[in-house]
């Protein structure tokens, strides 16, 4: 749940500073502008359930237990490969170069910016919140 709240607050500013646009995309014409951010965060955090299902299958079921110096690492690099994958080759939403959020590279005739390097870190930083979650309730449950 809390990836959806990460990337439901991404989704939803993005948008609102001209980061993102959803016209002339597949989306406009079958989800209303204003809720599509919603529909994006859910995408995101589904993504990253799937992030953490194959990181599990790279560092095994340990790595879920306790922490694993290796996990942020391997989240951060599988995120982008994701990224750079899906956002050079669908046609959902668009990423709009500007001032503070510069192209960085062109893949498939497509803009790749500087907002879409958050999937090398918030993967981790899930990983991370979760399994602090889950110590906290342990502790809890030891009381």
């Amino acid at each position: 749940m809390d990836s959806v709240a990460w990337f439901g607050a991404i989704e939803f500013i993005q948008p609102r500073l001209g980061w993102v646009q959803y016209k002339r995309c597949a989306t406009e014409f079958w989800l209303p502008y204003d809720t599509t951010w919603l529909l994006h965060a859910v995408w995101d955090a589904l993504i990253v359930l799937a992030l953490l299902r194959a990181m599990v299958l790279v560092l095994g079921g340990s790595s879920v237990r306790r922490w694993d110096r290796r996990a942020p690492i391997l989240l951060g690099a599988m995120g982008m490969a994701q990224e750079l994958a899906l956002e050079s080759t669908q046609t959902l939403w668009e990423y709009v170069p500007c001032l503070l959020n510069p192209q960085w590279a062109t893949l498939n005739g497509r803009p790749m910016t500087l907002q879409q390097w958050h999937w090398s870190v918030i993967p981790g930083m899930v990983y991370t919140r979760a399994l602090r979650g889950q110590w906290e309730l342990m502790t809890l449950q030891d009381r």
